[in-house]
């Protein structure tokens, strides 16, 4: 656990180091190109002011001497901000990177830490996508359900196709009672009057109808609804594909 949190910590650390780097290049770079640039121009623009009306001395020697300034300015400001930039990114890189490595190392060691970089972005794809058909592959796999629904049932009479949904009924019913339990979100039968009372949750009660005006209404229920309880995630693994829901079956004779 701990070399896996130091592994983290160096590569996180390269990446605030050049991440700072580049920042504190930009920023003293303009600030150079700046400097030089705004005294060159105010050389040049007062290349013919007259000395003479300068009461200030301190002023006037600034003025006289603003040509050494830039001189001494350009020699110095690619080394100068050279330091700066060196000096920025490893302050900041230091500080940044003792609060991350203390952030890290405070995690308990009990729990699973993965930095995100570690995963394969496209398997957690495949695994989301998983998730999300796991349930039909179950259909599936208990009840034939896809295989019914892509059968012609124009092929068939009433009373084979009866005996046949009785089969996948079956099925299907077995396959979800093993990661979850069923139960209506209304303790009433449809086609019974109901009263909607106001600060009813929208999640679980849906009205349709001539709703007009604010709760209390009085309806009918057409649909008493479902959630699920005793829930049994199952666990799954990283897969190439997720869009085989089912292998298919070979027979070796």
């Amino acid at each position: 656990m701990i070399n896996q949190k130091q592994k983290y910590i160096v590569s996180a650390s390269r990446k605030i180091f050049w991440t700072q780097f580049i920042v504190s290049s930009i920023f003293f770079g303009a600030l150079s190109w700046g400097l030089f640039y705004g005294l060159d121009f105010l050389s040049i623009n007062m290349k013919n002011i007259n000395l003479s009306e300068i009461s200030s001395e301190p002023l006037k020697n600034i003025v006289n001497n603003l040509y050494l300034i830039k001189d001494f300015t350009s020699f110095f400001i690619l080394p100068a901000a050279g330091v700066l930039i060196f000096c920025f990114t490893f302050i900041s890189w230091l500080i940044i990177r003792a609060f991350i490595k203390k952030i890290i190392l405070t995690i308990p060691s009990g729990k699973t830490f993965v930095p995100k970089d570690d995963f394969d972005d496209k398997s957690d794809i495949e695994l989301e996508k998983r998730k999300f058909l796991h349930l039909l592959s179950v259909l599936q796999e208990e009840g034939r359900f896809i295989d019914f629904l892509n059968e012609n049932l124009s092929d068939y009479d009433d009373e084979d196709i009866g005996a046949a949904v009785r089969s996948i009924h079956k099925g299907c019913k077995d396959g979800i009672s093993r990661y979850l339990e069923l139960k209506p979100l209304l303790e009433i039968d449809e086609d019974e009057p109901f009263e909607v009372d106001s600060g009813f949750n929208p999640d679980m009660i849906k009205l349709t109808g001539n709703v007009v005006g604010n709760p209390p209404f009085k309806g009918v229920v057409r649909h008493r609804g479902w959630k699920a309880e005793n829930i049994n995630m199952p666990e799954l693994k990283k897969v190439n594909d997720a869009s085989f829901l089912v292998p298919a079956e070979i027979e070796i004779e």
